[in-house]
């Protein structure tokens, strides 16, 4: 079975291959390609809406560029309000497509964003986490290694993990006797 995975960001596409090769669903019959494809949203997305709609056209386009994979994986931060709207939380969120159009998200833990970063993500400039943060002094390419709750938590939380979680989430629901 091949999945076509919308990203070539290695935290990213390293927890989705690293789950697809041990799950119990998978494990040994995965096959995996990556690409690069819009979304057609905000690079970060700060409403449910964003990531449905950012979702579907990511499948889509993977669609386009590998027909003839089974499954289709986007994944992606999100960053949103609690009930209350006193504080912003960011999570990984994954959806997988498969070739019938059957789609399943996945989600991984919340964490609250720091004030300083939320300030700049609301500022009506629309950045992104990642030169965000690069404005508050980390590292440039932070996504590319542990991520913004890598610093956010001291090393505890890191961005390979928060979508290895949401995969599983994504992936179980296609497999699991309980769903069907």
């Amino acid at each position: 079975m091949h999945f076509a995975i919308w990203t070539t960001n290695r935290p990213k596409s390293g927890a989705i291959e690293q789950v697809l090769q041990t799950s119990p669903y998978t494990a040994g019959k995965a096959t995996f390609s990556n690409y690069k494809v819009s979304s057609s949203v905000p690079d970060m997305p700060i409403t449910l809406r964003d990531i449905r709609t950012g979702a579907r056209n990511r499948a889509m386009h993977c669609r386009r560029e590998k027909p003839d994979a089974d499954y289709f994986v986007w994944m992606e931060w999100w960053v949103y309000p609690d009930i209350e709207g006193e504080n912003y939380w960011i999570m990984g969120v994954v959806y997988i497509e498969n070739r019938d159009g059957v789609g399943h998200y996945g989600y991984s833990y919340h964490l609250e964003v720091p004030s300083a970063v939320l300030d700049l993500l609301l500022d009506g400039r629309w950045l992104d986490l990642e030169q965000i943060m690069h404005m508050l002094g980390a590292e440039a390419n932070i996504g590319d290694s542990g991520g913004s709750p890598s610093l956010w938590s001291d090393g505890m939380l890191v961005r390979k993990d928060e979508f290895i979680f949401a995969t599983q989430a994504a992936l179980a629901p296609f497999f699991n006797r309980f769903y069907y």
